[in-house]
């Protein structure tokens, strides 16, 4: 998801490579358990984590770039996910523009 207060635009390197155009937000999903009469009793933020998690999946792809290969995915789809983990190494460590957690929620009723 995309982080509170960090605009579409600082996204894009990763919207334009995949399905969505939007992220949602930890601002949104809150908003969505009062809708559903949810109480949030936690939130665990692992954000601080992404820019590390990007780099070491970024690191894999590297790493196995010519048993993929052998697998059968093309040059162009391993350049093409090389260059969207890049990218998001980057707008991390630039913008801290993504999220990650996990909340916790119960229904009081």
């Amino acid at each position: 998801m995309g982080a509170d207060g960090v605009s579409e635009e600082v996204l894009r390197p990763f919207t334009d490579r995949n399905t969505t155009t939007v992220m949602g937000r930890p601002s949104e999903y809150r908003y969505q358990l009062k809708e559903a009469a949810l109480r949030e009793v936690c939130y665990v933020d692992m954000s601080p984590n992404l820019e590390e998690f990007f780099g070491l999946m970024l690191k894999q792809v590297e790493d196995n770039y010519d048993n993929l290969l052998k697998e059968g995915l093309t040059d162009e789809y391993l350049q093409n996910w090389i260059n969207s983990l890049s990218d998001r190494v980057n707008v991390q460590a630039e913008h801290n523009a993504f999220a990650w957690g996990v909340f916790g929620a119960v229904n009081d009723a």
